[in-house]
């Protein structure tokens, strides 16, 4: 019984570091800069991959080559148009009135949350799946994974992106 479990902690500790320090970690592209408040010279590692999304590219979980771009750009496209469409969380204060914003949204807000509307009741079933994605950081487990690719596959439709147009 000793001996089993002995293997079974040696086998964990053969395993790749995958924290932040890890190798994992340091394939993510990134550049070495100059903390901007550190003071004489401390270096630090910024990452470019800052989303959910292009992390996911990076690592394959998108797919590949020209697939995996265009599911990119979907999602990108859906996190705009919740950008666009005035319906990133803000932050108030206290449980105190909020001040300083609009009491109305503007015609061109208007327009954009009525585009992500349409888009997400399009999206049906796959719409939850595509917004915890794109929009919220959230990675869905492996066996979520066929029906996140299908949500970003359906967008793409949806918005147009990756047809190619035809020349007479």
């Amino acid at each position: 019984m000793a001996r089993t479990r002995s293997k079974i902690r040696s086998k964990a500790r053969q395993q790749p570091d995958l924290g932040p320090r890890g190798e994992a970690s340091l394939r993510r592209p990134s550049a070495i800069v100059q903390a901007p408040e550190a003071t004489a010279g401390v270096l630090v590692r910024r990452f470019a991959d800052v989303i959910l999304v292009d992390r996911l590219l990076s690592s394959g979980w998108l797919g590949t080559g020209e697939q995996a771009r265009i599911r990119h750009e979907a999602a990108l496209a859906l996190r705009e148009l919740h950008h666009s469409a005035g319906l990133t969380p803000q932050c108030i204060a206290a449980y105190q009135v909020s001040t300083g914003g609009a009491d109305e949204m503007s015609d061109r807000e208007a327009e954009a949350r009525a585009r992500y509307n349409r888009v997400l009741r399009a999206l049906g079933s796959h719409a939850d799946t595509a917004q915890d994605l794109a929009v919220y950081d959230h990675q869905p487990g492996l066996a979520r994974r066929v029906h996140s690719l299908r949500a970003l596959d359906l967008l793409a439709g949806l918005l147009g992106i990756g047809r190619v147009s035809k020349c007479a």
